[in-house]
């Protein structure tokens, strides 16, 4: 916010209150001026400094993956959802907190992809853990715990075809 924590005026013009900045004489704002006596009115997003939290929620993700893969995270999460990005890296912390090192492959491929959002991140991370708890995935991991590359499967895109005719096998 670019007039927080700096001295600006302000003048009562009939039944507004402007507030303006001191040094250009350009309005900044206006509210109603309340006709309650003594009653103070404060709007709370003009006392925080939204920004500062962003950092601190950032830090606390690059706290919990490491520097590089912290903020691949963040950025991401930034581009996906730059007006909640607050509420994005909350979810993320509560998800880092939860994770497991064999885990943190998973999340490294996450962080390079598009619309990233924490929901997705939980979705992909859910997914793992059940196919790791049915037993699958075990034999498409390298040594390291990162995925195998994808067989190239298209030498048999042609079976079930005899010169360009389907073959049904069983009874028609």
């Amino acid at each position: 916010m670019a007039w927080q924590q700096s001295q600006v005026g302000i003048r009562a013009q009939g039944d507004l209150l402007i507030i303006y900045d001191l040094n250009k004489n350009e309005r900044i704002a206006e509210h109603v001026i309340s006709l309650e006596k003594g009653r103070v009115i404060k709007c709370p997003s003009h006392y925080r400094d939204k920004e500062a939290k962003i950092a601190e929620l950032a830090s606390q993700v690059t706290f919990l993956v490491g520097q590089e893969l912290g903020e691949a995270l963040c950025q991401q999460l930034k581009r996906t959802e730059p007006k909640i990005i607050r509420d994005q890296l909350l979810a993320l912390i509560t998800i880092l907190k939860a994770i497991t090192v064999g885990e943190m492959p998973l999340l490294t491929d996450l962080a390079q992809r598009q619309g990233l959002t924490a929901s997705k991140i939980e979705q992909y991370l859910d997914a793992e853990r059940q196919a790791r708890s049915k037993g699958r995935d075990q034999d498409l991991l390298a040594d390291d715990g990162h995925p195998l590359p994808a067989l190239d499967l298209s030498a048999y895109r042609k079976l079930g075809h005899l010169n360009g005719q389907e073959v049904t096998h069983g009874a028609a």
